[in-house]
């Protein structure tokens, strides 16, 4: 099953189409190739509904293979990672820009002053995410606990 699960990240990684940005505990990245042909077998005209998004890792596979019907719905009790998600749709330029800013200003200092900043405009608030999650120590930085004890991991790189 780890095989599997390998070799259709890979392919995944190889291939066009959208990818997740985000890395999320509990994600399904290492399960993708036991969920996909169940997942694709239940899929019907209905449309696809995501209630727990995450990092996206089915989704996203989905997407990239074109096995997504009709309406598609991502969902999350999360409002900061579902407004995450709406920026990347609605304002991504906006938010590839806030995440150049970020790399330009990548340390330490840096890190600790985002982690403590509440940004107001939505493009602001996903590119803190993005950066905090993609820097910070491990367990993954997660909106859902924004004042959990995450730190600075030396040598990650900004996104």
């Amino acid at each position: 099953m780890i095989e599997r699960a390998r070799a259709v990240r890979r392919r995944a990684l190889a291939g066009a189409g959208p990818r997740p940005f985000l890395k999320w505990a509990g994600g399904k990245g290492q399960l993708l190739a036991e969920l996909i042909p169940r997942v694709r077998a239940g899929l019907g005209e209905g449309g696809y509904h995501e209630p727990f998004i995450g990092g996206g890792a089915l989704f996203f596979e989905l997407a990239r293979l074109g096995a997504l019907p009709g309406r598609v719905t991502i969902s999350d009790a999360n409002p900061n990672l579902v407004d995450t998600y709406v920026a990347v749709r609605d304002e991504v330029d906006a938010v590839i820009d806030r995440l150049r800013e970020h790399k330009a200003r990548h340390d330490e200092a840096h890190y600790y002053a985002v982690r403590a900043s509440r940004p107001r405009g939505t493009a602001e608030r996903a590119a803190r995410v993005i950066y905090l999650n993609k820097t910070c120590f491990n367990p993954p930085y997660s909106p859902c606990r924004p004042e959990s004890g995450l730190g600075w991991r030396r040598g990650a790189p900004p996104p």
